[in-house]
């Protein structure tokens, strides 16, 4: 009695390649790792004209850069700058001293005008301020 065993491997027979009708060589085997190069998944041929669909990128022309300031012009620059800025501050600081000034004023006169029975609702048509704000700003 002769034992065989399941588990002998075996080995197919190495594909030769086949001619096509053309005279061109075609390998037999149609495997995946046969067309790993790409070309299995390639539906045409690549074209050289742009596709009209998709519009050709314009670029635009690039503005010629600026040459480097010298330092003494941006020191200059900087000190400008800041000049300007002192100016703005000094000229804020003095409008906001106006306001406070002109805000006590008008407070001083809802009093005075309430105190002599002006209603609130004339006193928030003259000023801008609604009636319940003025009332509080009285209080």
């Amino acid at each position: 009695m002769t034992l065989r065993s399941s588990t002998s491997l075996s080995v197919p027979p190495p594909r030769t390649a086949d001619v096509g009708n053309d005279g061109v060589n075609e390998t037999a085997s149609a495997s995946p790792a046969a067309r790993m190069d790409g070309s299995s998944f390639r539906r045409s041929a690549p074209s050289d004209s742009p596709d009209p669909a998709r519009p050709a990128s314009v670029r635009a022309p690039r503005a010629a850069r600026s040459t480097p300031a010298a330092p003494w012009e941006k020191k200059s620059a900087r000190l400008a700058g800041l000049s300007r800025l002192g100016e703005i501050s000094k000229s804020l600081a003095k409008l906001h001293r106006e306001e406070v000034a002109l805000l006590k004023e008008r407070d001083a006169l809802i009093t005075q005008l309430r105190s002599e029975d002006v209603s609130w609702a004339l006193l928030a048509t003259r000023t801008g301020i609604s009636r319940q704000a003025l009332s509080k700003r009285a209080g």
